[in-house]
């Protein structure tokens, strides 16, 4: 695994420097906040970062277990982070995804976002300000397996 370290967001418009965004290069497919890949923890947290962005969690969602459970995964890798030297930790909406669901056997469109609002509700109430809304439209914002985002808008 790799790591590519660049100055801001293609199109960021906040005021200021920009800041240091860390792309995971071939990072490892159906990641999850309650079982997060270990190397990459590591490799973050090298860089002791002032400021960290959380934007995964998808693959937490299945029938196997409730919002409940996966908010409480979020936190606890929120949690994580911040023992281990990183004070501010902000943490992305789940957001609606395309494709299949074939890695999870009877979850469907519906149920996924009925379970995604239902987390980030809860992360919401939990997280306050460093609970982030991602602007991004599905499907146009998205690559064609509809679950990641479409190179257009991804960090250089």
């Amino acid at each position: 695994m790799g790591i590519k370290a660049n100055p801001g967001f293609k199109n960021s418009t906040a005021p200021g420097p920009r800041p240091l965004v860390l792309k995971f290069l071939d990072p490892p497919l159906g990641m999850t906040a309650q079982n997060p890949n270990k190397a990459c923890l590591e490799a973050l947290l090298l860089f002791s970062p002032q400021r960290v962005y959380i934007h995964l969690c998808g693959n937490d969602i299945n029938i196997a277990t409730t919002p409940k459970e996966i908010a409480e995964n979020i936190l606890d890798l929120v949690r994580y982070i911040k023992v281990n030297g990183v004070p501010d930790v902000m943490v992305g909406e789940i957001l609606m995804r395309g494709g299949t669901f074939e890695k999870s056997p009877g979850m469907t469109k519906e149920i996924y976002k009925k379970m995604r609002n239902r987390v980030n509700t809860i992360l919401r109430s939990k997280l306050g300000h460093c609970f982030i809304f991602v602007k991004m439209k599905f499907p146009d914002d998205f690559a064609a397996d509809g679950v990641h985002f479409a190179d257009s808008c991804r960090t250089n």
